[in-house]
């Protein structure tokens, strides 16, 4: 089967990414993944600002993890990217999007100096 032949990750240490690296996985594999438009999903979870930057911290570390795991993960943003959300973040630094950006951002840099 599937799952036994490329099973979930259980070994991962930060939390985030580990569903996604694992759909990278399957479509490396020649697992033929498909979409469909109309399914939805709740996903929701109670937290304060601070928990929720803290997250968004984490998954910035763990993104730089994975990657290179899972070189073919294409989620680490590009030094373009970076840059346009550093951009984004000076225009606007209070607004709840620029703080969980930079909390992400931090989270790639320190991961990436510990590299």
């Amino acid at each position: 089967s599937v799952a036994k032949d490329i099973p979930f990750r259980e070994d991962v240490s930060l939390y985030g990414w580990e569903d996604i690296e694992w759909g990278v996985r399957l479509r490396d594999a020649g697992v033929r993944l498909f979409y469909n438009d109309t399914a939805k999903a709740l996903h929701h979870h109670h937290m304060t600002l601070e928990q929720s930057l803290e997250r968004m911290n984490t998954l910035g570390k763990s993104i730089v993890e994975m990657t290179k795991d899972v070189p073919s993960l294409d989620r680490l943003p590009s030094w373009w990217k970076r840059l346009l959300f550093n951009v984004l973040i000076a225009l606007t630094p209070k607004s709840l999007v620029s703080q969980h950006r930079k909390a992400f951002l931090q989270g790639i840099d320190d991961a990436e100096k510990q590299s």
